[in-house]
C-alpha cells in the first residue's frame, strides 16, 4: 500500500531481454509494396502469441516487437479481398512448414520479409445425394498435387455454397470434409473417397473456378443400432430354493422323566422289551427310541409309576426331554 509521506520501496522488476522482427511487404508479380498486410505472430510450438501485432504502412513495411529472445514463425494474414493469399515466412502456406526466425542478443532486429502471390478462387456447393438438399458447415480443404495441404481452408454457407481461397495460382486437390456427428462421408473431388483418384483443379489469378460440387452421401460403414422401445419382460428363471424349516420356540413344561424298566430278554444286546407300564409287548428298544423322536409315543409320565420308586437297575434307561409337542428334537 501507498501511505502518505512513505515511500513504498522493493518493487523491483525483472524484464527479459527482447528485440524485434521487421520488414516489407509487396506484391509477387509487380514488386510494388502492400498497405494493410495483418501480420500474426506464432512461438516455436506455433501458438499464436496475441502480445504483438502489427499492419504494414503505405510503403509496406511492418515492426514487430518487443519480441522475447527465442524462435517464432511469422504469418503474414491479407484479407480475401485483397485476392492474396496468406503465406508463411518463407513463402509457404502452411505454417506447419514455415521458416522459423530467431531473435536474440546477436540479432536483436531480425528481418522478415514477404512476397506474396495475388490468387484465384474455387467455388461450388455441396448437397445430399439423397435429397440435393444444401449441407451447411462442411469444410473445405485444398492440397498440393504432391499431398501437401494448405492451411488455406472455408465452410460452406447455410445453402451449401463456398467459396475457397485466393489460392497462388496452380493445381489444387479438394477435399469436403463433414464433421464426424453428420454421418455423411468425406469426398474428394470429383465423387472420390480414395485421394490417389482425386482430380485436379487449376487456379488462375483472379479468376473463380466455379462448378466444384460435391454430393455428400451416409456413411454405411457404421450401422447404426436402433433402439428398442418395446417393453421386455424377462421371464423368470426357476430357481430351487430350500424352504427353511419353521424354528419352533418351545414353551417351557415341566421336566418329563421318561422311564423305562427293563425285563430280560432273549435277544441278546438288547436289555428288554418295554411299554408305558414297564411290561413286554414286543416294542424293541429302539423302535421305543423311534417312536419317541417321531412323536407317536408319548414319553412315560412319572404319575405312571403309580407312586413306585425308580428301580436302580443297569436295566433302567431314563430319558429327560424337554418335551416339545409339536416336534421331538
Amino acid at each position: 500500500p501507498v501511505t502518505v509521506g512513505n515511500e513504498t520501496s522493493g518493487i523491483d522488476f525483472d524484464l527479459d531481454p527482447a528485440g524485434t522482427i521487421q520488414g516489407t511487404i509487396v506484391d509477387a508479380v509487380t514488386m510494388a509494396p502492400l498497405a494493410g498486410i495483418d501480420l500474426d505472430l506464432f512461438d516455436n510450438q506455433r501458438n499464436f502469441f496475441s502480445a504483438v501485432d502489427a499492419v504494414t504502412s503505405a510503403t509496406g513495411f511492418f515492426i514487430l516487437g518487443p519480441v522475447p529472445f527465442g524462435s517464432w514463425f511469422l504469418q503474414a494474414d491479407p484479407t480475401p479481398d485483397t485476392g492474396y493469399a496468406d503465406q508463411s515466412f518463407q513463402n509457404e502456406y502452411a505454417l506447419s512448414r514455415a521458416t522459423s526466425i530467431v531473435v536474440n542478443g546477436a540479432a536483436p532486429n531480425a528481418i522478415a520479409d514477404f512476397s506474396l502471390e495475388p490468387g484465384g478462387f474455387i467455388a461450388g456447393k455441396i448437397q445430399s445425394s439423397t435429397s440435393l438438399a444444401g449441407l451447411s458447415g462442411i469444410d473445405l480443404d485444398a492440397f498440393y498435387p504432391d499431398r501437401r495441404r494448405l492451411d488455406i481452408t472455408t465452410k460452406s454457407d447455410l445453402s451449401g455454397n463456398y467459396r475457397l481461397g485466393p489460392l497462388p495460382p496452380g493445381q489444387y486437390l479438394l477435399r469436403a470434409d463433414p464433421p464426424l456427428i453428420s454421418g455423411l462421408l468425406e469426398e474428394f473431388y470429383d465423387g472420390v473417397a480414395d485421394v490417389t483418384s482425386a482430380q485436379l483443379i487449376d487456379v488462375t489469378v483472379g479468376i473463380d473456378t466455379a462448378g466444384i460440387d460435391f454430393l455428400l452421401g451416409p456413411d454405411t460403414s457404421v450401422t447404426p443400432t436402433p433402439t428398442n422401445t418395446q417393453s421386455v419382460t424377462d421371464t423368470p428363471t426357476s430357481t430351487a430354493t430350500e424352504t427353511p424349516s419353521p424354528t419352533l420356540t418351545a414353551t417351557p413344561s415341566p421336566t418329563t422323566t421318561a422311564t423305562v424298566t427293563s425285563t430280560p430278554s432273549t435277544t441278546a444286546g438288547i436289555p428288554g422289551d418295554f411299554n408305558h407300564d414297564g411290561g413286554a409287548d414286543g416294542i424293541d428298544l429302539l423302535n421305543l427310541l423311534t417312536q419317541i423322536r417321531s412323536g407317536i409315543l408319548d414319553p412315560i409320565d412319572p404319575a405312571d409309576l403309580n407312586g413306585n420308586s425308580i428301580p436302580e437297575s443297569e436295566d433302567l434307561i431314563l430319558f429327560t426331554l424337554d418335551w416339545q409337542h409339536t416336534e421331538m428334537p
